[in-house]
């Protein structure tokens, strides 16, 4: 079965958002998240750090290579804190990442044009596909894994030892997360 999810300005409800925050809370083995922008908004970061923490796997990849040094730095604004929850994050380094995926427990694997960010989930039209199918669904998470490969982990321990300019970078670039 497949299930097509379409937001944009002009919803008052924030329909993308609603339905990634379902997904997120629901799933009860693994979230895994690819997206070249991850700017989430304080329920999605919740929902990950307390799946996280509840023994999920939990598993983002984001940019290694920016296209956008300022949506690039915010995202890594949220890492720190994801990390010490248990989410392993990675950043791909084989070129450009324009990949935006979500696959929950090996069963449902969501691709369209959806980021996991504020401006996805609010400013832009988006629309994505949620394919309730394993094969699909398994077939992702090879890509995944994939992906995986060519990616770098962020270590958290390494990363709290992180240039006090990257920190400024980050936290400048936080401040104009609803807007990116």
């Amino acid at each position: 079965m497949t299930q097509i999810a379409a937001t944009g300005p002009d919803s008052d409800w924030g329909s993308m958002l609603q339905i990634f925050f379902v997904a997120l809370t629901s799933s009860e083995k693994s979230i895994y998240i690819e997206t070249p922008y991850f700017i989430p908004d304080e329920g999605s970061i919740m929902s990950l750090k307390t799946a996280a923490l509840s023994g999920l796997d939990v598993k983002i990849i984001l940019q290694g290579v920016p296209d956008h040094k300022i949506t690039y730095w915010a995202s890594l604004s949220y890492v720190e804190e994801l990390l010490a929850s248990g989410v392993r994050i990675y950043r791909y380094q084989k070129g450009i990442l324009h990949a935006k995926i979500l696959i929950l427990d090996g069963e449902i694997g969501v691709v369209g044009s959806t980021n996991f960010d504020i401006r996805s989930f609010s400013l832009d039209f988006e629309i994505s596909a949620f394919i309730y199918n394993c094969k699909f669904a398994q077939r992702l998470e090879q890509d995944f894994y994939q992906d995986l490969a060519d990616s770098e982990e962020i270590i958290l321990a390494e990363y709290k030892r992180r240039p006090l300019s990257n920190r400024i970078k980050e936290s400048s670039a936080r401040l104009f997360s609803p807007l990116l």
